[in-house]
């Protein structure tokens, strides 16, 4: 139907993904698939909240709810300052808080962890873009 084209397919990751000791960028490419009604060029991905994924102390949201993050791109750098994101590495992931001073980003976990922002690096950086939760 023509409604099918108005929907983005989003690789989702579940709680039980999370605990797995395989790399989640490689759980990506075969994850199962959300599809929601957003148009974009940017690429997405939904991740289901649980305790798994280490988060800002700030950030609210209930278990099981359904993240979806969209990748960063060069263009929209400057609008990052105190927007929530997520870092998704071979090695590691964690949600945290975008903080940038002059032309230098970081996201931030804590005090102790964050992660500084490289331009080769932008495809393990995510901003926050929708929440979906039982309400």
């Amino acid at each position: 139907t023509n409604s099918a084209k108005n929907l983005a397919t989003i690789p989702f990751l579940s709680r039980e993904d999370l605990l797995s000791d395989e790399s989640l960028l490689v759980q990506l490419d075969k994850a199962n698939v959300i599809q929601l009604p957003i148009q974009s060029k940017q690429r997405f991905i939904a991740i289901e909240f649980s305790e798994f994924l280490p988060n800002p102390v700030d950030f609210i949201c209930k278990e099981h709810s359904i993240l979806i993050f969209e990748a960063l791109v060069l263009e929209s750098l400057h609008l990052l300052d105190s927007q929530f994101g997520l870092f998704l590495s071979e090695k590691e992931f964690f949600m945290g808080t975008y903080s940038q001073s002059e032309s230098k980003i970081h996201l931030v976990l804590n005090d102790w962890k964050s992660q500084k922002f490289a331009v080769e690096e932008i495809k393990y950086f995510w901003k926050l873009y929708a929440k979906l939760e039982k309400i």
